[in-house]
């Protein structure tokens, strides 16, 4: 019996699990992947998710599959999508907002089970409208961002990037 308890043992360190999307989540001491799709309590800080390196990392433990976390990561990102600058919004106040587009979406660093869509808001919202327009402007635009923070948990909160400037064609 004991014998077969290990080989269980060894053969789930050596397998990952699957988001519902079925974006593989790897399970191994390497710290790294390319796939943007992870759970948190599995990773520490830097290790790499996406191409961008946990910078520091607070995941709610337990067996919650809903569990609470905040990660910020270093590094960049060039996304493609809609920014839209609000004014006076009941729950966004004055933020400058990013809604990636498709193409994008992969990029960023996302929790296993976080279904909401990929949007952020920027740190550094005065630099954020002097680039791209005064309040109650949108519109399409490809940008590039730095220290991209994941924050979740159930209640209303946002995702946060710092706006880095506008990419030209």
């Amino acid at each position: 019996m004991l014998k077969h308890v290990v080989l269980l043992l060894v053969a789930m360190s050596f397998s990952g699990c699957s988001g519902a999307d079925g974006n593989k989540v790897e399970k191994v001491a390497g710290k790294s992947q390319e796939n943007n799709i992870f759970d948190a309590r599995e990773w520490r800080p830097g290790d790499s998710i996406a191409g961008l390196e946990i910078e520091s990392l607070q995941a709610q433990p337990g067996n919650n599959p809903d569990y609470s976390a905040r990660i910020k990561f270093k590094g960049f990102l060039s996304l493609s999508g809609k920014y839209k600058n609000y004014q006076n919004d009941k729950i966004l106040g004055d933020n400058v907002c990013f809604y990636a587009d498709e193409k994008s979406e992969f990029k960023v660093p996302k929790l296993i089970h976080d279904e909401r869509y990929t949007w952020f808001c920027f740190t550094n919202k005065e630099a954020a409208k002097k680039e791209l327009g005064p309040p109650g402007s949108e519109g399409e635009i490809k940008i590039k961002i730095a220290d991209y923070q994941i924050k979740y948990a159930p209640s209303q909160i946002w995702n946060l990037a710092t706006f880095s400037g506008i990419l030209l064609e």
